[in-house]
């Protein structure tokens, strides 16, 4: 179908090229005398006593239409044409009344009145001399039309004839349209529909070229079949050229933008809408503005919502399943020049407001908020409170207020590095958490007990430990961090003894300090104890000596790293006996 429409299209150059102006037939004073067109080809006229002529073409497909005209009897300068290019609309079968385009002509040159998106269909040109008279008045036009999907149809002035907008999950749609004001000043409304097919949030933008002789605003407003409006939004053509609104949270359904012009000096306008949809859960469902809409809410869940204008509010019925200490948790999105602020209210199932409090826009984004709660049912009301729209997006979440445990030991050991920390009130499970030099925090294991032996180490890597306690999804902040190095215990590779004296050797470790010696007459290292320290890694031999005769001795060595600050496990004992 698009290969035969481009064709036709074609042909109807050519010909128009070819063949030269047209001439209509003289009695086209009425609607319904209009001489029959075609498009993209000059069409002659003659304005006699009449007041109008007029044209009726066909458009095979949607796409777009363009009028372009000029008045070829030169020396007229204190007169205008007038040229109208508007519709039949075959769904109520009826002409309209409304002007798609229009404006005034007063001289020889060429007028462009504004693309038009337009479905199939017939559709009229209106030429009109003003107060001129003259017979001998000559002028032509032609109708420009191509084939063009990213348009608006006309007439689409109600929901009942809105124009759809094909949403699809991650990607923006957009489509591009005219808004005309009339000589009476009144606007053209353009209406779309927009069916989201899960739920999660919409995005939408307007945008509109700049001009700076004729100023206007433009509005875009998203709401419901019944007319509830969920957000607005609005832009001009002089300085904020583009609008775009806060993420609106909707569940699956049908949905409708009505866009177009709050005022204007100028005739018509091009503005293009964008929207953006995303599939998404933990987002409020507009409308929510009070508590039988309410959204339903858990403790330890994030939910996100905008505000969109001063009176908006937002309501959450939240259940809480267990008494104890929570902490509410209130983001948004920063905006230094808006300065808007939120109001933000903790009520019971009564009514009875628990906790309320105001979080500025221009100030920190975070806000927390401690609370005791019984279990029962609860709900958080957001609402805005500024003298003009916000459109930042916020998140807040209910979460048990768990104090983190501290991270009290690492120490090396034979096969890896033990962490202990200390147990936090309110916590059933531990997230310990490790970052090997300057790399990134990553999770080591979630587990109940207050120890764990981290073997995913390696020798001569500095690590530090931290650990967030854990109650089901609620989660502490994190502990402060405990830095060790990880060593491995160098083994004894030989030992003699001599008169007083025993020398040993062991295994170099390039990655340690030095070495601590450590020497003892029993096994447990607690009787005739002496340390000997070793301050370069490269040495792998040491004579310990002043010892007594014929005395046997445990010995045991370990390495160490800045300053024996951190120290490996000690190697295996070995016994020797003096000369």
């Amino acid at each position: 179908m698009k290969k035969v429409l481009k064709w036709w299209m074609a042909a109807c150059l050519l010909f128009a090229v070819l063949a030269g102006p047209s001439v209509a037939k003289a009695d086209n004073t009425t609607l319904e005398t209009a001489s029959p067109i075609q498009i993209n080809q000059w069409v002659a006229g003659k304005m006699g006593d009449a007041g109008s002529r007029y044209y009726r073409f066909q458009m095979p497909a949607a796409g777009t239409a363009q009028v372009e005209f000029r008045r070829k009897t030169e020396g007229i300068t204190e007169n205008y044409w007038g040229v109208d290019f508007w519709g039949y609309n075959a769904q109520d079968e009826r002409y309209d009344t409304m002007t798609f385009s229009e404006f005034h002509c007063v001289k020889t040159n060429s007028h462009f009145l504004p693309e038009v998106g337009v479905t199939a269909g017939t559709f009229f040109v209106e030429v009109v001399a003003g107060n001129y008279s003259d017979g001998n008045v000559e002028y032509e036009f032609r109708v420009n039309v191509k084939a063009a999907a990213d348009w608006e149809k006309e007439y689409n002035d109600s929901i009942a004839f809105a124009n759809p907008i094909v949403l699809q999950s991650g990607k923006t749609s957009s489509i591009n349209a005219v808004s005309m004001t009339a000589y009476d000043r009144t606007t053209d409304q353009d209406y779309f529909y927009l069916d989201v097919p899960k739920k999660g949030y919409i995005q939408y933008s307007l945008s509109v070229s700049r001009n700076l002789s004729d100023s206007g605003t433009w509005t875009a407003d998203f709401h419901s079949k019944e007319d509830e409006i969920f957000c607005s939004i609005h832009c001009d053509n002089q300085e904020e050229l583009e609008a775009k609104s806060a993420c609106i949270g909707v569940p699956a359904g049908r949905y409708y933008i009505s866009a177009g012009t709050l005022w204007s000096n100028a005739s018509f306008e091009k503005y293009k809408l964008e929207v953006y949809y995303q599939e998404a859960s933990g987002w409020e469902s507009e409308p929510n503005a009070n508590y039988k809409k309410a959204d339903a809410a858990e403790t330890d869940q994030v939910l996100h919502g905008s505000i969109h204008y001063y009176d908006d509010l937002d309501y959450y019925r939240l259940d809480v399943l267990q008494d104890g200490n929570y902490r509410l948790d209130f983001r948004y999105t920063r905006d230094k020049e808006s300065g808007c602020f939120w109001a933000v209210c903790l009520e019971n199932d009564s009514g009875e407001s628990l906790e309320s409090w105001t979080c500025y826009e221009n100030k920190d984004p975070e806000t927390y908020v401690p609370v005791s709660l019984k279990k029962g049912v609860y709900y958080i009301i957001v609402q805005g409170n500024s003298s003009g729209p916000s459109t930042g997006d916020y998140s807040w979440s209910m979460k048990q207020n768990i104090t983190p445990g501290t991270v009290k030991k690492v120490a090396n050991q034979s096969k890896g590095l033990k962490v202990t920390w200390s147990a936090s009130a309110g916590a059933n499970e531990y997230i310990l958490q490790k970052k090997a030099g300057s790399g990134d925090w990553t999770d080591v294991t979630r587990t109940a007990k207050t120890s764990y032996l981290d073997k995913a180490v390696s020798n001569g890597t500095k690590y530090q430990y931290r650990v967030i306690a854990a109650a089901g999804a609620a989660r502490s902040a994190a502990s402060s961090e405990k830095t060790a190095w990880r060593l491995t215990a160098p083994s004894i590779q030989t030992k003699k003894a001599a008169p007083k004296q025993i020398t040993i050797t062991w295994k170099k470790n390039a990655k340690a300090s030095g070495y601590q010696i450590q020497l003892a007459t029993n096994s447990k290292f607690t009787a005739g104890k002496k340390t000997y320290t070793v301050k370069k890694a490269g040495t792998v031999k040491y004579t310990m000596k002043k010892l007594k005769w014929n005395t046997s001795y445990y010995i045991r060595i370990r390495t160490y790293k800045s300053s024996t600050s951190y120290v490996s496990a000690w190697s295996k004992a070995v016994k020797v006996k003096t000369k």
